[in-house]
C-alpha cells in the first residue's frame, strides 16, 4: 500500500513540474499578470517579450508607471539583470515598444519588448 502511495505521489508530482515546464519560455516563469510594487491598475499580457509579435504588454499605467512596470517585471523575471540600453520603436503596425537590452549575472545578453501603445504619449 506505501508503494502503491509513493507511485501515485511521484506520478503527480511529476505531471505537476511537467505541466509548469510548458507553460512559459521565461527564464523566471510563467508571465506574471502583476508583480509586487506596481502601480494601482497596471497589469501585464501578451508574449515573453522576445519580440515585437510576442511583446509584453503593459496595460493601465501612465509614462511614468509604465518605464516603473518595465523595470520590476524585469527584476522579477531576470533577478540581478544589468540594463545595459533601453529604445524605442515604431513598429509597422503602429504599435509602440520599448526595448530593453540587458545581461543577466551570468553574462548572457538579452532583450525584451514591451509593446507600450496603451499609454505612450499619454501622462
Amino acid at each position: 500500500m506505501r508503494k502503491l502511495l509513493l507511485t501515485a505521489f511521484l506520478l503527480a508530482a511529476l505531471a505537476s513540474l511537467a505541466g509548469c515546464a510548458s507553460q512559459s519560455s521565461v527564464p523566471g516563469g510563467p508571465l506574471p499578470a502583476t508583480v509586487p510594487g506596481l502601480a494601482e491598475g497596471v497589469h501585464f499580457a501578451g508574449g515573453d517579450g522576445s519580440s515585437q509579435e510576442h511583446a509584453v504588454i503593459v496595460l493601465g499605467a501612465t509614462e511614468p508607471t509604465g518605464v516603473e512596470a518595465e523595470y520590476l517585471w524585469l527584476r522579477v523575471q531576470y533577478p540581478g539583470y544589468k540594463l545595459i540600453r533601453q529604445g524605442l520603436i515604431q513598429g509597422k503596425d503602429g504599435k509602440s515598444f520599448d526595448i530593453l537590452e540587458f545581461s543577466t549575472p551570468d553574462g548572457a545578453k538579452h532583450s525584451v519588448y514591451f509593446d507600450i501603445t496603451d499609454y505612450f504619449g499619454k501622462m
